[in-house]
């Protein structure tokens, strides 16, 4: 929509709109109050005049109500915001005047009470307060009167405490909150006493929210109700935060203190010594370390979590490091934490300590602090305890791989050249899990180490580190390989780093090179290879070493060349099915022809036909083009009915041949234009455009921008089918229907050259007949721009097909006669 109406017209012809109509239309006993308001409006506009914006009248916000057009309200929210002081003032007047017209709806004063909230002024309180008592407009006229930034509010409010009772005072006795009006704490201490149990919560919680000394000491004093202790005590805190605020610290750490005491709730004592610990920043630290070991786990954890936020590193570490020998065990763990979580380095020596107790907690916690505080002198004492396994093993182990330093790795390399085979393997997992720089170098190192536990491991973090530049180290590792049980593992190893290469040239490159000269097994492995990731390069030098003298080689090939991840084998494949003698790896080649074939179904039929013939022409044996024959009975459409004609009488592919005729017709006669089974596209919002085909007229596809020439919707229907009419329905967006189109219609979206209908669209259910069309694809292309800021938008989209009773008819007589 756009912002047409300045306001610089609208103020000016409110007196014009407000002197014609309301005499007009107010009830003749208001007759007075009615000239009074004109005249105040035209006051306020210097009787001048000017056109105002379309139904912008006082009669209009006067006569306002739920459900209907908001227009009135949106234009007056919009000129408020640009409005100068003048203006601003011009629609302040309405406003109010709507408020003291008796017969104004309900609707149109809420209105004008949530607006004056946003501008009003002191002109609006005396007429605000006189709605403090009404049930319906109390709390917006409260809530407007709560924003004004001015003295006689507070005033008004104090006065409507003593003269309202139950929710309407509550009401007011929170806008006084929300105020912090310190002259109302006198009139509400008088209740935070009272036997109604809500009034004296609300006052409660309004004197923590005004705070001051004069709230907190009323509050201290007072005897409330044992259930409404827990919210005193925290409006006393609120006092004191105030308090603080005044710089009377006194005061305030006595409070606080109170607040802490044993005998009161925990949250409070929490809160309370929380803020001790801000106030007094010089004995933070020892009452922190006095929490730690208090028997509470909620000040426990207060202590070891935000409070200790307000301390510094260095004042942690000093007074931890003196306290930590004496400290409880729990308070130990506690400190570890902190330290570690803090990352005090200088805490090391601590961490360490802590590390070789017999506490097993303690000792736990600083096994798991050194590895934010260790460096290089703690890999000893970490491996040696991660070698011991359980859950300490566990952490010393994850502490190995957190360690930070320059020295750290130099010195598990040294741990690799000295420790025990189980040290070693530990080792290993930890450079693995920190993937350092280098880390997969020392891995293929280690390879070749004597003991089997090393080697394991070695395997495994190659299979997660090593890339192309690993490969040619583990191939040679490969080629060594005595046997296949050891072989194995380290093909899978070079599987994984080759599915990593960023290059996917040079990775060919890799295993071409690694060729030459390579053992028979070697060589099967790396036709594998090249054959899983493809590749022109990789399938010349695949296609050639299909002919290689050795058999193991020639099988690998074929193998290879069968499954290889596109179809760019598919004519070499129907090459070796002619050629090849071995019925077996004849049929190994035939079905990779065929997985091949069905790769790319979006294909004309005319060509996926074209290459079953081919594969027939190539097969000798009747198993084999017996199995194309079942192929092609998969394609779900008249072209393969035809094709199939010519072998419906054939001496050794007849019954195959009619059986999948029969099977095709069966098929065709079934399908209906089913939507799940549906592809969608769009030239603009892709990813909405299945709402258009969900079943639900509430959600839809939108261009998300104004109707424009050359927007396209387009549907893949899944087969082949005759096309009778399309209806696009947009009546849940009624101006959203495509005001010209052009309908194309294809077995390959590729090839759309002309559209077999054009059109305009005039009413939200746009239904569009087609002139007998068969086809798979539908492209629906808009043709013709709209002035108005409208989408184009399909709620539900329908396709009608038909079964094309002649040709069903003929393919039956056909089918029939090459039965008998």
């Amino acid at each position: 929509m756009k912002k047409n109406y300045k306001f610089c017209t609208h103020f000016l012809t409110i007196a014009v709109a407000v002197s014609l109509l309301a005499i007009a239309l107010v009830p003749c006993a208001h007759a007075e109050q009615k000239t009074q308001a004109v005249a105040r409006i035209n006051v306020s506009l210097g009787n001048q005049s000017s056109p105002l914006p379309s139904g912008v009248t006082f009669e209009a916000l006067c006569q306002y109500d739920f459900g209907e057009s908001r227009k009135v309200l949106s234009t007056i929210e919009e000129n408020i915001r640009t409005a100068s002081p003048e203006q601003l003032a011009a629609i302040e007047g309405l406003l109010l005047d709507v408020l003291k017209t008796d017969s104004a709806t309900y609707a149109g004063k809420l209105f004008a009470c949530r607006m004056l909230r946003r501008m009003g002024t002191e002109r609006c309180v005396p007429i605000l307060a006189g709605f403090l008592a009404d049930e319906k407009l109390s709390d917006p006229a409260r809530f407007a009167l709560q924003g004004l930034p001015c003295p006689e509010v507070d005033q008004v409010l104090r006065e409507a405490l003593n003269n309202l009772t139950g929710n309407l005072r509550l009401g007011v006795i929170s806008s006084i909150a929300a105020r912090k009006d310190r002259d109302a704490v006198d009139q509400l201490s008088k209740w935070i006493q009272s036997d109604d149990t809500e009034l004296a919560r609300a006052s409660i919680h309004a004197l923590g929210r005004i705070g001051g000394m004069e709230a907190a000491e009323i509050l201290w004093r007072a005897d409330t109700a044992d259930e409404l202790d827990a919210l005193r005590f925290d409006a006393i805190l609120l006092c004191a935060d105030t308090i603080t605020a005044e710089e009377n610290t006194t005061a305030t750490k006595k409070i606080y203190q109170e607040m802490a005491s044993a005998e009161k709730p925990i949250m409070i004592r929490a809160a309370a010594y929380g803020a001790l610990i801000k106030l007094e920043k010089d004995n933070a630290v020892s009452t922190i370390i006095a929490l730690l070991q208090d028997k509470n786990p909620e000040l426990q954890r207060a202590a070891s979590g935000p409070f200790i936020n307000e301390i510094s590193n260095r004042a942690i570490a000093e007074a931890f490091m003196k306290e930590f020998l004496t400290a409880s065990p729990g308070a130990q763990v506690s400190m570890l934490g902190i330290l570690a979580s803090r990352g005090i380095r200088s805490a090391m020596p601590t961490a360490v300590y802590a590390a070789k107790r017999e506490n097993e907690a303690v000792r736990l916690a600083g096994v798991q602090a050194l590895g934010a505080l260790g460096d290089s002198t703690t890999v000893e004492l970490l491996l040696n305890t991660a070698i011991a396994g359980g859950p300490l093993g566990e952490a010393a182990a994850q502490s190995l791989i957190q360690l930070q330093g320059i020295y750290v790795e130099a010195a598990m390399l040294d741990g690799l050249r000295t420790g025990s085979e189980q040290a070693r393997a530990a080792l290993i997992r930890c450079l693995t899990a920190r993937r350092g720089e280098g880390a997969a170098s020392v891995l293929l190192e280690y390879m070749e180490d004597t003991a089997p536990m090393v080697r394991e491991e070695c395997l495994k973090g190659l299979s997660v580190l090593a890339e192309v530049n690993e490969i040619p180290e583990l191939l040679r590792l490969l080629a060594k390989a005595p046997d296949e049980q050891t072989r194995k593992p380290i093909q899978d190893v070079v599987h994984e780093a080759a599915i990593r290469a960023r290059d996917p040239q040079r990775r060919t490159q890799v295993f071409l090179t690694a060729f030459h000269g390579a053992p028979v097994h070697l060589r099967v492995a790396l036709i594998q290879l090249l054959g899983e990731f493809g590749g022109r390069e990789a399938l010349d030098k695949v296609g050639y070493i299909v002919l290689d003298p050795n058999e193991q080689i020639r099988d690998a090939a074929l193998y290879a060349l069968a499954a290889w991840p596109d179809a760019m084998p598919l004519r070499k494949l129907l090459t070796l099915v002619q050629s090849t003698a071995d019925p077996e790896k004849r049929m190994v080649a035939l079905r990779g022809c065929l997985r091949m074939i069905k790769m790319d179904q979006d294909r004309p039929i005319e060509n996926i036909l074209k290459d079953y013939n081919a594969a027939l022409q190539a097969a000798s044996l009747k198993k084999e083009k017996a199995l194309i024959i079942d192929e092609v009975s998969k394609q779900v459409n008249f072209a393969a009915l035809d094709f199939l004609e010519a072998y419906l009488t054939d001496p050794v592919l007849g019954a195959e041949a009619r059986e999948a005729y029969r099977s095709i017709i069966n098929k065709l006669q079934a399908s209906t234009a089913d939507r799940s089974q549906w592809k969608v596209e769009a030239s603009v919002n892709p990813q909405a455009a299945g709402n258009a085909i969900d079943g639900r007229r509430r959600t839809r596809w939108d261009t998300g921008q104004v109707q424009t020439p050359g927007l396209w919707y387009l549907v893949d229907l899944g087969m082949e089918q005759q096309i009778e009419k399309i209806t696009l329905d947009s009546t849940h967006s009624s101006g959203d229907y495509p005001r010209g189109y052009e309908v194309y219609i294809a077995n390959d979206k590729e090839s759309m050259n002309d559209p077999v209908v054009k059109g305009n669209g005039e009413k939200p259910v746009t239904e569009i007949d087609i002139p007998s069309k068969n086809g798979r694809f539908i492209k629906i292309v808009l043709t013709e721009s709209i002035d108005e800021s409208l989408y184009w938008s399909i709620h539900e989209l329908n396709v009608s097909v038909s079964s094309d009773t002649e040709k069903f008819k003929s393919a039956l007589e056909k089918l029939e006669r090459a039965s008998q």
